[in-house]
Formats: structure tokens, sequence, C-alpha cells
């Protein structure tokens, strides 16, 4: 990963390595989400998940529910990602 800063300073650009299977990952949730980009979606993913863990921070917690069934969402930080 690398950062670079545009002339006027006001963007920040980031270049990412990924995987192939990171990649048709990121590829298949274009599809999913009809967004415009790859970056598009690495964007919403990374609002959605800076969005989760400022939840988890104020004491909320997920769950994901179908029917009767009831799973807690795990989310990851550290050197493990």
């Amino acid at each position: 990963m690398s950062w670079s800063k545009n002339d006027a300073g006001q963007r920040n650009r980031m270049t990412l390595s990924f995987s192939r299977l990171a990649k048709s990952r990121v590829a298949a949730m274009r599809v999913l989400t009809d967004a415009a980009s790859d970056v598009a979606v690495v964007r919403e993913a990374l609002r959605l998940y800076d969005f989760m863990l400022q939840q988890r921070a104020e004491g909320w917690s997920v769950r994901l529910v179908k029917g009767d069934v009831a799973k807690k969402v795990i989310l990851m930080t550290g050197a493990k990602l």
C-alpha cells in the first residue's frame, strides 16, 4: 500500500495490492451493488466498516436475524486481518 497527494493537496491517493481472490470478490460486490467502479465498492466498504467500529465503540452490537435464528456479528480488528 502506498499514499500520494495530488497537486492541489485536497485528495490523497492510495494504491492497494489485491490477491486474485480479493479482486474477484470486489468485482462480485460491484455487480451486486451496481457500483460505478471497484473504487466505489472499496470506499463504501470503508465507510460501512468505519460506521460499525464507531457503533461498537459506543457499546452497540450487531446481529443478523433470519426467522428465529440470530447471529452476532464479530468485527475483526488488529494485525490478524
